[in-house]
């Protein structure tokens, strides 16, 4: 399941990626992200993508979702910030990307509930 949000103004994309996420369906997340960049005519912008409750995807799956990745930086957008939902998809997804990371093309956040774990045990 996905949700797309534009505001446009502020030249921003938002996604937010929860519970299994299919091929199928995070094709068609690829197709309608497209359109909606091509549709709003905003130019340069930023994406933020939230996939810190959704399942962890399989290898078929991630592999979309990092075409889309790489199609959104083609088209022009600025950054994609992805957030996570723990320390080791954070350093799964740094090292995936690491090349458009240290460009600054990317980044990859912890997910604020699980910050709060980590510093509770602390």
């Amino acid at each position: 399941m996905y949700l797309l949000s534009l505001m446009k103004e502020e030249r921003w994309i938002e996604a937010s990626l929860g519970g299994k996420v299919t091929y199928d369906e995070m094709r068609v997340f690829g197709i309608e992200l497209r359109d909606l960049i091509i549709q709003s005519e905003i130019g340069r912008y930023a994406i933020h993508i939230d996939m810190s409750r959704a399942q962890p995807f399989d290898r078929n799956v991630d592999r979309v979702l990092t075409e889309i990745k790489d199609q959104c930086l083609r088209q022009g957008v600025t950054r994609i910030m992805t957030l996570v939902a723990n320390e080791a998809q954070a350093e799964f997804y740094t090292a995936q990307r690491l090349q458009n990371v240290l460009e600054g093309k990317e980044s990859y956040l912890l997910d604020s509930a699980a910050l709060v774990g980590v510093v509770n045990a602390a």
